[in-house]
């Protein structure tokens, strides 16, 4: 390139760096931390305002509309822990529960959140062989029933823990997360204190735990299986058995079977009632449970089709689907 076409580049296309084309301009050579950086596409400027002026007003209102919000932020916890101590005024005043049943808790450790529900059931009081084989055979149950109020939920999902490598203070973060829960069932149970130890507490874990490498997914289940093991923190009845993660095909089948025990008006036990295969059942409903990692798909296949994903479903004495 000649001399003579050097000079006739334009002022910015010869500069080495942003950096330097501002120096150059009287500009700052870059934002402060924690600032925007304003770009602006012509030279006409708000009030006869240069660029820098321009820059640290828009700046300042940026600042004050992030105040803003951080209030309404504050605001709204502030509402929803409001919310929360009432509801747990009313339930503890109120728990609406009945004096001659028992209870079950369970906690269902979602990829978003988890949801504590509390079921309560008549006692399952067998006092003969005879009355041992009338339950296992599906003629003599007692079905757990719940509330809307009888539940309470937390987020994340409690696989989000597995990044604290620290045992200890992975244990005392999902302490911290679940005590919540805790302290709901207590409240909702403390009319029935001297009983919490005959009370089962279940967590089961879905797509959130699933999506975890083995490793962690140990870890993070270990930490919660000690903490309900310690009776200081769980009062009620545990055993690590209790606290697990749930295959894809496991869950497929609950949605599926609560789905159709709550349809069929009793078909499912009836049609499950002696030894053997199912094999001319009433009407079923197949589930589709979207969920918030993954998606189960379930429904009966007559034909046991082992292409089909077939999963053996056994209820009551031996007859399985």
């Amino acid at each position: 390139m000649s001399s003579a076409a050097a000079m006739k580049k334009h002022p910015v296309e010869d500069e080495d760096s942003w950096s330097l084309h501002l120096e150059r301009r009287g500009l700052s050579d870059g934002p402060a931390p924690g600032r925007r950086i304003l770009h602006h596409k012509n030279h006409h400027h708000e009030g006869g305002m240069n660029p820098k002026e321009l820059e640290q007003q828009k700046e300042a209102e940026f600042q004050e509309h992030q105040k803003e919000l951080a209030r309404f932020d504050e605001k709204k916890l502030e509402k929803k822990l409001l919310k929360r101590k009432k509801k747990m005024e009313e339930l503890y005043s109120d728990p609406g529960i009945q004096q001659d049943t028992t209870h079950g808790m369970v906690i269902d450790a979602g990829s978003g959140g988890s949801r504590l529900h509390i079921y309560e059931f008549a006692p399952r009081i067998l006092r003969t062989s005879e009355d041992v084989q009338e339950a296992v055979s599906g003629r003599l149950l007692s079905f757990p029933g719940s509330e809307s109020r009888w539940t309470d939920r937390l987020s994340p999902g409690i696989s989000t823990f597995y990044t604290i490598e620290d045992p200890d203070e992975l244990e005392k973060a999902i302490a911290d997360y679940l005590g919540p829960l805790m302290d709901f069932a207590k409240k909702v149970l403390h009319e029935k204190k001297s009983d919490f130890r005959k009370f089962p507490i279940y967590l089961r874990a879905t797509a959130g735990m699933r999506t975890l490498t083995s490793e962690n997914r140990a870890r993070v289940m270990g930490a919660v299986r000690k903490l309900f093991a310690n009776e200081a923190y769980c009062p009620f009845y545990f055993e690590d058995e209790q606290a697990r993660t749930l295959s894809g095909e496991e869950e497929a089948i609950y949605d599926w079977l609560g789905v159709n025990f709550l349809s069929s008006n009793g078909g499912i036990l009836q049609d499950s009632q002696g030894a053997g295969t199912v094999s001319n059942p009433r009407q079923t409903f197949g589930a589709l449970d979207l969920g918030g990692a993954s998606t189960q798909i379930a429904f009966y296949e007559p034909n046991e089709d082992i292409m089909a994903n077939l999963f053996k479903l056994q209820v009551g004495q031996g007859k399985h689907w």
